[in-house]
């Protein structure tokens, strides 16, 4: 319908009373007008609602027409930035099965919650089926004031002892069942039920039993999490007086919780350089380490009376006893006891099957140790004694636990740092200050002490500084 046609109906539907006046040329203008208006409006809305049409049919591969026209020819539109991929959140490792958690190391201070946190992971032990045994010094039950979590209704449903004697013939026994195991786990056959078993105030036990302890710990940590023969530890710090075990800890226990410990314990559970973070004290709260070195914190429930009286009504699992089973090492240790120190290698613990590896923290030692080797070997040449060219090149015991960051002050990292100079020369066969014998001295040298009053002769023994 064009304009023409519009205006002649308008024409006709118009009374006509006379001849056309000019007066009567303002209205028919106007009326012209509102029509042309109507028609552009009608028209423009509806070429609105075919571009909208063509626009959501059309996927956009390119800008938008008016940003294409105000950007200049040569100007390319940025892509946007590659973002990271959000790291997955840690699962809690207090809903994980003994295999899926494999060893368990928990550090904290005093007041950390170290011993409710172990019973938060046995009940739940307990609740999953598996076998279970704790042995601890300071086993209780239930206590008032220290062990509020009542485990009496579920003694029978996993062993317990406190008698350091019987503790060690447990992890006597636990060394040996993962040497009888290994041969199924080669041949990829079934090995025998998960076992857990929870240790803490090891530190008694090392002094008592020395390398005997740390013989069955070392092959319980290292060959255990191919035949399911975990370990859950509680410990202070990771020194060796605390755990049994050297310092190469990181890589043996796959669950950390760390509280509130000392840098050096962080440093060897976390790694070097990565700063330190603290927790409330007694609320559940650890760290947890993972691969890459990111330490997230969780959060450790404790187990309700409603939770353990429903555990406690249901049928325990029949296992072999563990206490019965570690009756004959007990015996063995019993005679050694009572044995002169010459018979004392009775109740040996079998021999780690996996040679010593060194560790990073050894590794980055040896690291430092070389660079400065030239160094020493001058000033031992122009008449220094190794423990001074040692301070004066920063590798004595204290110095390298400082560029470590094991310590700012010495004291027990440097301990430990002389621990390692040792036990890789013990272990590995490794002389780090693999000093060379000095030439002899000249004709002066040899005159000068020719003078000098006789002393009696005492051998030197070249040893790391502390």
């Amino acid at each position: 319908m064009n304009l023409l046609h519009l205006i002649a109906i308008m024409a006709q539907a118009t009374p006509r009373q006379g001849d056309f006046a000019l007066e009567d040329i303002p209205a028919a203008i106007i009326g012209v007008l509102t029509l042309m208006t109507i028609i552009g409006v009608t028209q423009y809305i509806r070429d609105q609602k075919q571009q909208e049409r063509q626009r959501r049919s059309t996927p956009q591969s390119s800008p938008p027409p008016v940003m294409q026209q105000r950007l200049p020819a040569r100007v390319a539109l940025p892509e946007p930035e590659a973002q990271a991929p959000p790291v997955p959140p840690q699962p809690n490792p207090q809903r994980l099965t003994a295999s899926e958690r494999r060893h368990t190391l928990v550090v904290g201070s005093e007041g950390d919650g170290k011993t409710q946190t172990q019973i938060a992971f046995l009940v739940g032990d307990i609740s999953r089926g598996e076998q279970v045994i704790w042995a601890s010094t300071n086993l209780a039950l239930y206590h008032s004031r220290d062990q509020q979590t009542d485990l009496r209704p579920l003694a029978g449903h996993f062993e317990y002892t406190r008698d350091r004697m019987e503790i060690m013939a447990v992890l006597l026994w636990a060394a040996a069942e993962v040497d009888r195991r290994m041969p199924f786990y080669h041949e990829d056959m079934p090995h025998g039920d998960p076992v857990v078993i929870y240790v803490d105030e090891l530190g008694g036990l090392y002094r008592i039993f020395g390398d005997l302890l740390v013989l069955a710990m070392r092959n319980i940590a290292e060959q255990g999490r191919k035949v399911d023969v975990f370990l859950f530890l509680v410990a202070h710090n990771t020194l060796k007086e605390s755990t049994g075990l050297d310092l190469a800890l990181k890589a043996l226990f796959k669950t950390r919780l760390l509280g509130n410990v000392d840098q050096a314990t962080w440093t060897a559970m976390v790694g070097p350089g990565i700063k330190l973070k603290g927790v409330p004290d007694g609320r559940g709260i650890w760290n947890y380490p993972d691969k890459r070195g990111n330490a997230y914190e969780i959060s450790v429930r404790r187990p309700s009376a409603q939770e353990i009286a429903q555990i406690a009504s249901r049928r325990a699992r029949s296992f072999p006893a563990i206490l019965d089973a570690a009756q004959p090492f007990r015996d063995r240790l019993e005679q050694a006891k009572a044995a002169p120190a010459s018979q004392a290698a009775v109740a040996a613990a079998p021999a780690p099957t996996k040679p010593w590896e060194p560790t990073e923290l050894h590794l980055h030692v040896r690291r430092l140790i070389t660079d400065a080797m030239p160094t020493i070997v001058g000033l031992l040449a122009d008449g220094q004694t190794l423990a001074k060219a040692q301070e004066l090149t920063q590798t004595s015991n204290r110095a390298l636990a400082r560029r470590l960051g094991l310590g700012a002050n010495g004291g027990t990292a440097a301990v430990r740092v002389g621990e390692m100079i040792r036990e890789w020369e013990t272990q590995g066969g490794v002389t780090l200050f693999d000093v060379p014998e000095l030439a002899p001295a000249g004709r002066s040298d040899r005159s000068e002490r020719a003078e000098r009053p006789e002393r009696p002769e005492h051998p030197e023994r070249i040893t790391p500084a502390a």
